[in-house]
Order: C-alpha cells, then structure tokens, then sequence
C-alpha cells in the first residue's frame, strides 16, 4: 500500500493510515505463507495486509474508487469496534473449517459479570489505551455499545461485533451466539454490516440475521 500514489486521493490517505493503525495493533506472525518475515514490523504490516485481503475480502490494492471505498470501510469499521467497544486484540484464531478469523477480548472482560471492579479498572485503562485511536473513527463511528466478546469477519463481507460467529445455513445471513443488554435494557445482539449499518436486534442468541 505504501507504493500506491495517494497524494492526491484523500480515501486513499485514510485508507493507508487505517491499515497502518490496525498493522501495529494486529498479532505479529513469523511467516506468511511459509515465507519468513524478517523485522518486527515488517510482520506487522504483512499480518494487517494478509488480514484485510484473504481474511476479509477486501482488497489491498486502491486501483479503483470501488476498492478504496471498501478498504476504507472495512479497517474504519473494524478499528470502530475496537475503539467503541474497548477491545483489547491479545490473540486470534482462524477457523480453516469455518472461515472465521475471531479476534477475542482480554480475558479479565470475557466474564458473564462486566460490572466487577476488576473489569471496571480494565475497561478504564483500555479506554485510555484507545483514546489516542478516536480521532480516526469519531467522525464515523456507528453505534456500537458493545462492551465485551469476539469479533468475527464472516465470509468477508458480514460481522457481527458480540459473540462467537459462524455462517449460517443461508447465504443472506449469520448466527450470533451471545446475549447482552442493549441500550434499552433488553437481551440481543448487535450486529453490524461490513459497510456500518448497525442495528440491536432484541431476539433470541443463535437466531439467524438476514442483511439486505
């Protein structure tokens, strides 16, 4: 992405500092694809390309207005849900048989009780830990109020930013598993498209979630 000529394409300039943002928080890796990488960010910034492009389906390359707008969508909405609901990326895993890369909260949150004085001091340093992360995501945040669980990119295009992810037998949707108070005081889920249309639904944990 550095190589790209961006001077004169303010979606691309955003674009490249989402994915340099989302490089220094992302996992390293010794290798992709079998090959080793050399230098501490070098790593990073292979496992945030190889995360946006085989992982998501979004492209890496900006040739077209079409690409960058996805690109851009993807890494502002994947590091909104970092910022919004205070997550702390401390490890991952891909599910080869699902297709599913779940980037799971620290584990001090994972508790059905949010609301001890252990998780109220960490979701306090994680805020500050975050704040400096805001000014890339304030001007285009969607509602988010999810405080803790996983994050999971569905067959690219599709998350869901409370529960454990995984597709769903129809081709229109996805299943959450998880149930959490919204802003209204109710059980449900918040799910999200790739493009940030969010909306709570109040039903039942495991239902199946069709997206337009």
């Amino acid at each position: 992405l550095q190589s790209l000529q961006v001077a004169h394409n303010p979606l691309a300039q955003a674009s490249l500092g989402y994915v340099e943002e989302l490089a220094r928080r992302l996992p390293t890796v010794e290798q992709i694809d079998g090959i080793p990488t050399r230098g501490l960010q070098e790593r990073r910034t292979l496992r945030a390309r190889d995360f946006i492009s085989r992982r998501s389906g979004a492209p890496t390359s900006l040739d077209s207005p079409q690409q960058a707008e996805l690109l851009f969508s993807f890494v502002r909405r994947f590091l909104a849900a970092i910022d919004a609901g205070h997550w702390d990326i401390v490890g991952h895993a891909y599910h080869e048989d699902t297709s599913i890369l779940t980037y799971t909260l620290h584990p001090d949150l994972c508790g059905r009780d949010h609301r001890t004085e252990q998780a109220a001091n960490h979701r306090k340093a994680l805020r500050r830990e975050n704040h400096n992360l805001r000014h890339y995501v304030n001007r285009h945040r969607p509602p988010l109020w999810v405080r803790r669980g996983r994050l999971g990119i569905v067959s690219g295009l599709q998350e869901c930013v409370y529960g454990a992810v995984r597709p769903s037998h129809s081709l229109e949707g996805l299943q959450c598993d998880g149930m959490e108070l919204g802003p209204q005081g109710l059980p449900g889920l918040l799910v999200c498209t790739l493009h940030g249309q969010c909306q709570w639904d109040y039903g039942v944990a495991s239902r199946r979630v069709a997206f337009d």
